[in-house]
């Protein structure tokens, strides 16, 4: 259960306060996940269909910190349509105390083509070009 009053930080200050009521209950359960999802068609189309029917969960959605860690998740899952598997297909190093990625560099290059992902993030040109320049070699 969270507190009452939730300050939040990380991404800018916000303080939150828990909402009285929720539009959960055993008919719809709460589901959390990434924010970076990888979607075929009929799942993009069942969470617009979603975002268009279900008002009262989207006028939830619009009054929390990370509604991007939850929306999707929840429409999919209470669909029941879809077979769900929790992999993102993104390679992302999360580890530090804050939850942020990590600026990837030419160290990461061996995991990043692993062949396991897709996409790879955080990635800045101050911190190590030479890995992208490696990529980019990779590719060609």
């Amino acid at each position: 259960m969270q507190s009452l009053v939730h300050v939040h930080l990380v991404y800018g200050p916000r303080i939150g306060i828990r909402a009285r009521r929720t539009p959960f209950d055993a008919g719809r359960i709460c589901y959390a996940g990434w924010q970076w999802t990888t979607l075929r068609r009929a799942c993009a189309e069942s969470v617009l269909a979603g975002v268009e029917r279900e008002r009262e969960l989207i006028d939830h959605y619009r009054r929390t910190i990370c509604p991007d860690e939850s929306l999707v998740q929840t429409l999919l899952v209470n669909d029941g349509r879809f077979r769900l598997i929790d992999d993102n297909r993104r390679y992302a190093d999360t580890g530090g105390p804050d939850g942020r990625a990590r600026l990837l560099g030419v160290a990461d290059l061996d995991e990043i083509i692993s062949g396991r992902y897709d996409f790879a993030r955080k990635f800045d040109l101050g911190h190590d070009a030479r890995v992208l320049d490696m990529l980019d070699e990779r590719l060609r």
